[in-house]
């Protein structure tokens, strides 16, 4: 932040008295008080004042940001992890958006994992702080890492209306799998339309939406759905590789790691 300097509350001058004289004398002039506006230096050209105010604006940005991504700023250790075979499926799921591979996923990794599916830049930042704060503390997140998610701790961060398709531990349970198609593909399609979507999180949820778990089937049905005559949907293979940690790869047409 540049400071101006400090206004001089009154000015004199000198003038040397007319006609020969061996010393010269001084003139005292009033006092002039110069009403000075709050912040405004005087003699300060419109376009510094714009400068100044940008400047502002910009300092405000930057501390949101720096808020927003706070667990960007402090330096963390690697988190020891399983080899890549022995994780949970839902720690494989997790583990696309951990684009630097020390186990933790911060807000800025959250967001290129967003870009690399597809999700607008606008809807990206605004989702990225939203997912991890509320993942983070659930899996254990240090103080100083409010937003910063512990992946391999994910399976802590399962919340009311989720399908049950990993147990408690984020294993991949296909009995479950096959048992979501089979009641909630009313049209054996092997698809689950939108409609079928939201009937199922409703029954998931004991008859009431939650929102965690329609957020992340409305962002899975536009980053991975499948367009068909009568609407979009999820298909089974579409839905499989979503469970079993592969599907974001897939679409962001990456090497999958396993």
């Amino acid at each position: 932040m540049i400071t101006p300097a400090a206004a001089l509350p009154f000015a004199t001058r000198s003038i040397a008295s007319a006609g020969p004289a061996p010393k010269a004398e001084t003139e005292a002039v009033p006092t002039e008080t110069v009403s000075i506006s709050p912040g405004e230096a005087p003699g300060r050209s419109l376009g510094a004042r714009i400068l100044s105010g940008l400047g502002k604006t910009a300092a405000v940005f930057a501390l949101a940001g720096a808020l927003v991504g706070l667990g960007t700023l402090v330096p963390h250790e690697t988190v020891a992890r399983a080899p890549v075979a022995e994780r949970p499926a839902l720690q494989k799921h997790v583990d696309f958006f951990d684009r630097n591979g020390d186990g933790q996923t911060q807000v800025w990794e959250t967001y290129g994992g967003l870009r690399a599916l597809g999700v607008g830049r606008a809807t990206s930042a605004f989702a990225a702080p939203v997912i991890n704060g509320a993942l983070a503390y659930k899996t254990g997140a240090p103080w100083y890492q409010p937003l910063t998610v512990q992946n391999g701790n994910i399976h802590q961060g399962k919340h009311d209306g989720d399908t049950d398709i990993y147990d408690a531990t984020g294993n991949f349970v296909q009995a479950n799998f096959d048992q979501m198609f089979d009641l909630h593909d009313k049209d054996k399609d092997g698809a689950l339309n939108e409609k079928e979507v939201e009937a199922m999180l409703l029954v998931n949820g004991g008859g009431k939406a939650n929102a965690g778990s329609n957020a992340e089937f409305t962002l899975l049905m536009k980053v991975a759905g499948e367009d068909r005559p009568d609407g979009r949907v999820l298909t089974r293979e579409r839905m499989n590789q979503f469970y079993d940690g592969s599907l974001f790869y897939v679409l962001a047409g990456e090497k999958v790691p396993f």
